[in-house]
């Protein structure tokens, strides 16, 4: 079963869900680190599904191969490559996510934070990476 949807057919998921805590990151993942590994660990922690949004920038690697990559590595669900997006107009778009997952390649001033829309409040990933 391949992980790579579009953005529409993850709307319908979110929207569609049962019982299941969707957990949401994005960033352009230029180069795995060990932090992803542990933003990804993290972020699945706080839900049963973890969705990853690649945004298309002008990195010399392909966006296909970032996917198959990301595609390796368990904790993983789903995958959606964004094009031309802003972070807020994505999830914008995307009500009823459980929890979005910021990380550091979004805004370099923050930790590792997850919000949890439905209590209103911010997780810290305690990890130190």
């Amino acid at each position: 079963m391949t992980k790579l949807i579009n953005l529409s057919e993850l709307k319908k998921r979110i929207e569609n869900k049962r019982e299941k805590r969707i957990i949401v990151t994005c960033g352009f993942f230029d180069f795995i680190e060990p932090w992803h590994i542990d933003l990804f660990d993290f972020a699945k922690r706080q839900g049963d599904i973890l969705s990853v949004i690649i945004f298309k920038n002008e990195s010399q690697i392909p966006v296909e191969e970032k996917q198959e990559i990301l595609s390796s590595i368990d904790v993983i669900d789903l995958i959606s490559i964004v094009k031309d997006a802003k972070v807020e107009e994505i999830f914008s778009q995307l009500n009823g996510i459980d929890i979005l997952v910021l990380n550091r390649e979004i805004n370099p001033n923050i930790k590792d934070l997850s919000f949890n829309y439905n209590t209103k409040h911010f997780i810290e990933n305690k990890k130190k990476s």
